[in-house]
């Protein structure tokens, strides 16, 4: 049988609610709603509130419960009033995934933070959420979520070694990782196949010849401050290995023109390792090194 708690306005004297036979019929609502307020809570005997949450909910939302409900005015813990919490994992459909929403929002992240460094056809993004065994620690600090995740970045060997560099330290701050938890980021490299040329846009085709052009006029008329720029940009719509190969070489003998040997020969060793019969790389490297 459910009984239905109403709550006791806080200006009023639950004392002062019992009533005579010769009270007025005139007596305000106030009075009888506090009446009938006291009345329940003295023949109620006691109050257990059991709450069942989804094992991937965070700790924290627990001790909330555990706060937040004896803070409620029904609750008295001198009349024995008790609050239990119990875990488990719920069923399908509900925990289909295990956390669809923190899922969607870190993926979203990450392919903001890639597309801004990365060519969209160069990498892959994949993260796997899983439930952390706290068992054997039953005595450690609470933490924000009982979900730990697994960052898998796929990347192909074209885009610069410096990437993987500051991913590792970028991807931690752009999502709320935390090795601690047992987050964990691993980085991949594969050669991807070519892409056919029907998937290709013609305005794609389009940029990346213009690309080219400026990028060869740039070197030639001694800007080449544009030209790396243009560079930057046509590696991003660059879709044949060829084109991003030749890119990189140019970007090589711009920041050589710039007296920048350093990146000088980071470009054109990467080169070197993406095509190891280049002579002219080679050449350019034993005569930089």
């Amino acid at each position: 049988q459910e009984v239905q708690l109403k709550n006791l306005p806080l200006d009023s004297d639950a004392s002062k609610a019992d009533t005579n036979d010769d009270e007025v019929e005139g007596e305000s609502w106030l009075s009888e709603s506090v009446k009938r307020n006291h009345e329940l809570k003295e023949a109620l005997k006691s109050v257990q509130v059991s709450v069942l949450l989804d094992n991937t909910l965070p700790e924290t939302q627990e001790l909330f419960l555990k706060k937040l409900i004896p803070a409620q005015e029904f609750f008295f813990a001198d009349r024995g009033d008790t609050v239990s919490v119990e875990r488990t994992s719920f069923p399908k459909p509900f925990s289909d995934s295990i956390a669809p929403y923190e899922e969607q929002i870190v993926n979203r992240k990450l392919n903001e933070l890639l597309l801004k460094y990365v060519a969209k056809t160069d990498f892959v993004v994949n993260v796997k959420f899983s439930l952390i065994e706290n068992s054997e620690n039953k005595n450690a600090a609470p933490t924000s979520s009982n979900i730990k995740m697994a960052i898998n970045i796929l990347l192909d060997d074209t885009v610069l070694p410096t990437v993987d560099t500051f991913l590792k330290e970028a991807v931690p701050l752009a999502i709320n990782f935390d090795a601690e938890r047992g987050d964990s980021l691993k980085i991949i490299r594969k050669r991807f196949p070519e892409r056919s040329v029907d998937s290709i846009s013609p305005e794609q085709r389009t940029a990346l010849k213009d690309y080219r052009l400026k990028i060869l006029e740039a070197f030639q008329t001694g800007d080449y401050v544009s030209g790396l720029e243009w560079a930057e940009k046509g590696l991003k719509v660059a879709v044949k290995r060829a084109d991003k190969i030749f890119i990189l070489k140019m970007k090589g003998s711009l920041h050589f023109l710039l007296e920048e040997k350093e990146e000088a020969l980071e470009m054109w060793r990467h080169v070197q390792r993406l095509d190891p019969k280049d002579k002219e790389v080679r050449q350019m490297l034993n005569n930089l090194e």
